[in-house]
């Protein structure tokens, strides 16, 4: 039993496989174009066709923004001619050296020392020329760092911490 479906799936398999195959192929092999007459050429060339015109009309709504696009108001400049009072000059206050620690530094042949500093209690790991806040690294010594800081430079000693 089991044979004879085995057979019948086989034969069934390759029959819908033949006809898709047949299908595929018929198209290369059979010509199925249309030759029309003169009279029928004619009488294509002859329909004319109308254009399609049509006018868009203006959004009233943005269909993203949901919203009215209604147009920005002219905005009214006042022009003062006498007594233009002049503001106070702002006064900046300087940015304070930030909190560093050094914690030490790494030395391989193959790049730069590198040195653990801690600034305003984050953990930053810098090269010598580096920068980072406004806080750069000029020279790296073993029992120090030199660091510039808007233009104010410290020496900053390694702590035992």
């Amino acid at each position: 039993m089991k044979k004879k479906v085995n057979i019948l799936l086989l034969v069934f398999v390759l029959g819908l496989w033949g006809t898709v195959t047949y299908k595929y192929i018929s198209g290369y092999w059979h010509c199925n174009s249309i030759t029309a007459s003169a009279s029928q050429k004619n009488a294509v060339d002859a329909v004319v066709r109308q254009k399609d015109t049509f006018t868009l009309a203006a959004l009233e709504r943005d269909p993203f923004l949901n919203r009215s696009m209604a147009e920005p108001k002219p905005v009214r400049v006042k022009f003062r001619t006498a007594g233009v009072k002049k503001a106070p000059p702002k006064i900046i206050s300087p940015v304070p050296f930030p909190q560093v620690g050094y914690f030490g530094y790494l030395k391989s042949p193959q790049h730069k020392e590198l040195v653990l500093l801690k600034v305003n209690n984050r953990l930053m790991k810098l090269r010598a020329g580096e920068s980072t806040d406004g806080l750069k690294v000029v020279k790296i010594h073993k029992d120090s760092v030199q660091v510039n800081f808007n233009g104010e430079a410290r020496t900053i000693i390694r702590s035992n911490k």
